[in-house]
């Protein structure tokens, strides 16, 4: 997507992690606890395996774009996912700049870890992003899950610059967790996806890669127009079919005189790949079929270790990207297990280059799925966890060469028609300027992503919810501030939720607390409101807040203990004009920067 991107003229910036999937372990060359910055995309960076295709999703990644010269128009920041790839287009009109950042990767991985591991890199990233949403000014803040936990920060950044939001749904990281028992609490469960969606349905787009996938969306309180298809593609150019295949399995230590039947990809717990060695186990009597697991992962070890001496099996590790499609046309059968449990929460994204190869494919599915759908009538699927149906249609294909053959064309065609790369991204980079055209996202109701309900409120209820909203914020921080302000003799030393340095500086400095509760008070509110709404409320609060401070200031002559005085007003109305003089000033800097030199193009945008 980024090299396509570049190679249209847009400049992009990656906020990403240094390589790492699905090894499990920081790539030669590159820290998993310093940031890095790559320019150009460095080609040290180049994507070091073949288990995954071209574009399968990244674990945990930042992108920013922005146009170069008088191309087509838009600077994006994208925050994606964990996998580094060779994003850089040296030959193309834009600039590509990657900035990696920390991460923590554990050794073995369980569902705690793994959450921690997430979570480094979200935190990691937070000063990376923020910082790039306003020296780059995108038009379009986009994050991929997984990983979930970039979703704060992009929507946040977003806000910063006044860009668009994009959220790509790859998998559905979070219900797959639960239910292949990654993560088992069911309080927990609930929490987490009501915090999901309630994020998911702040995005001005969420898109994800099948039907049925963005039917979940919908199902999950996303609004329907806010929801579009980005499937998976391939580059039918980098995968097809070789017409000499003379010696090419040898230089992968394959025999020549054997039907192959091939697993490349990450073996992890989502896959179900011990079904491969039970239908393995199943055909051992039958010479002439042998299975390839070629790929890392979590599960590597552990399922080496479960098929012991099986004859029909041979294992290989990750290997260049560079030899992708000498791999896969290695193949006679591409094998494709799923575990029934996961079944529409992920689209593999190994599938198209399967498809693009030429071969037929035996996947694990069940009817009505996305990948049975897709896989009927171009290669055999069984039922999940059926190693005898497996077996079986492994054989039927073995033993019918003409069959391989009719198949292997309609899944070329397949993938020719309909996951074109530059089809694809074409549509995926109209949709960008849709969105940038579209009413600004500071003037979009953010409750329409937001709300709590999943049944359609009217602009009037949305508008009534959201003032009741804001005037209880604003009752509680008027109250705390005067139960902090009021006390004889305040001590912000006393409060245990203060950091013991900043509580003594408070108490050095106590005019300051004022100065601070009420850029608490009226921050908030700036991000909540409406755009055209926002500079009225908040001034109509600080007039009440300075009203507040004068009517206690008149009080001081009756309270006898009195700690405030005309000090306090002044703080206050410091405060407000600090706040409101920044909000101004970097308003007016944003679009004075966005609309460039007199001569620029009009339409220009930044993603």
């Amino acid at each position: 997507m980024v090299a396509y991107l570049v190679e249209q003229g847009h400049d992009v910036t990656v906020v990403t992690t240094p390589p790492y999937y699905p090894q499990w372990k920081i790539g030669q060359g590159f820290s998993g606890w310093r940031y890095r910055r790559d320019a150009n995309g460095d080609q040290s960076s180049k994507r070091s395996n073949c288990t995954e295709q071209p574009n399968s999703p990244p674990s945990t990644t930042h992108l920013c774009t922005k146009p170069a010269k008088p191309a087509p128009a838009y600077s994006p920041i994208v925050s994606a996912s964990q996998t580094p790839e060779n994003l850089a287009k040296q030959d193309g009109t834009g600039q590509l700049h990657v900035v990696r950042c920390p991460i923590w990767v554990p050794g073995k991985v369980t569902g705690l870890k793994r959450i921690i591991h997430l979570a480094s890199f979200g935190l990691s990233s937070i000063p990376v992003v923020l910082w790039k949403s306003i020296s780059f000014r995108p038009d379009v803040v986009m994050t991929v899950e997984p990983a979930a936990v970039c979703m704060p920060t992009t929507w946040f950044a977003a806000r910063l610059c006044r860009a668009k939001t994009w959220l790509h749904v790859q998998d559905f990281e979070v219900d797959a967790a639960f239910d292949l028992g990654i993560l088992k609490q069911p309080t927990l469960r609930k929490l987490v996806l009501a915090v999901e969606a309630f994020l998911m349905r702040r995005f001005d787009r969420v898109s994800s890669i099948s039907p049925n996938m963005l039917l979940k969306l919908v199902q999950k309180g996303v609004d329907e127009q806010y929801v579009v298809s980005f499937p998976n593609w391939v580059d039918c150019e980098a995968i097809h079919p070789l017409d000499n295949l003379q010696g090419l399995r040898g230089s992968f230590g394959i025999p020549d005189d054997r039907c192959l039947c091939l697993y490349s990809g990450n073996l992890g717990a989502k896959q179900g790949l011990e079904i491969l060695l039970e239908a393995a186990a199943k055909l051992s009597a039958h010479d002439s079929i042998h299975f390839l697991i070629c790929g890392d992962g979590a599960n590597r070890e552990r399922l080496k270790a479960s098929a012991g001496n099986l004859p029909n099996v041979q294992w290989l590790p990750l290997q260049p990207f560079e030899r992708l499609n000498d791999l896969l046309n290695c193949a006679d059968i591409h094998l494709l297990p799923q575990r029934s449990d996961a079944a529409d929460l992920v689209m593999p994204s190994k599938l198209t280059g399967m498809l693009a190869s030429g071969r037929p494919v035996v996947a694990c599915a069940h009817p009505g799925t996305q990948i049975a759908d897709v896989v009927e009538g171009l290669g055999e699927v069984v039922p999940p966890g059926n190693a005898e149906a497996l077996a079986e249609a492994i054989r039927s294909l073995a033993v019918s060469a003409e069959k391989r053959e009719q198949t292997g064309r309609a899944a070329r065609s397949y993938a020719l028609n309909h996951l074109s790369r530059d089809a694809i991204l074409n549509r995926f980079t109209q949709e960008l300027s849709a969105l940038v055209d579209s009413p600004s996202g500071g003037e979009k109701d953010a409750n329409d992503h937001a709300s709590f309900s999943t049944e359609a409120l009217s602009t009037q209820q949305q508008n009534a919810w959201r003032f009741h909203a804001l005037a209880g914020w604003t009752a509680v921080a008027t109250l705390l501030t005067a139960f902090l302000l009021l006390r004889p003799d305040p001590k912000a030393s006393n409060l245990p939720w203060l950091p013991l340095g900043l509580a003594n500086w408070l108490d050095k400095y106590y005019d300051a607390r004022t100065l601070l509760l009420t850029i608490g008070v009226l921050f908030p509110v700036y991000l909540l409101l409406r755009a055209k709404h926002a500079d009225h409320l908040r001034r109509t609060i600080l007039v009440f807040a300075i009203a507040a401070l004068v009517s206690m200031e008149a009080m001081q002559y009756v309270i006898p203990n009195r700690s405030f005085s005309l000090f306090d007003v002044a703080y206050t109305l410091l405060g407000g004009i600090v706040l409101e003089s920044a909000l101004l000033i970097t308003r007016v800097t944003f679009d004075l920067l966005r609309a460039g030199p007199t001569n620029s193009p009009d339409d220009s945008l930044v993603v």
